[in-house]
């Protein structure tokens, strides 16, 4: 038998850029369906833990280039437009 060379892993996240972290959350919130879970500092806030859709998110400054959010869908009426664009840059896409 080999020994695996982590721990075994208990959760994941996606870790997001910041952004205008305000406007950030509220769009993932709002738009998206996430609850925000933790913030902090809680001073002046930099950084984000949001949870939705079996998926958790870390938004914070230490990440600069977007990311992309693939987001299964059911067919019927309403949904987003594609594509769509957070405040921080990340890109929706459907599918």
């Amino acid at each position: 038998m080999t020994t695996p060379l982590l721990p075994p892993i208990l959760s994941a996240e996606v870790v997001l850029p910041a952004g205008e972290l305000r406007a950030t959350i509220d769009f993932f919130v709002k738009q998206l369906g996430f609850r925000v879970d933790a913030i902090s500092p809680a001073d002046s806030p930099t950084t984000a833990v949001l949870s939705g859709h079996g998926t958790r998110l870390r938004l914070g400054p230490e990440t600069r280039a977007p990311g992309q959010l693939r987001l299964a869908v059911g067919s019927g009426p309403g949904g987003l437009p594609e594509p769509v664009t957070a405040p921080n840059g990340t890109r929706m896409s459907l599918f």
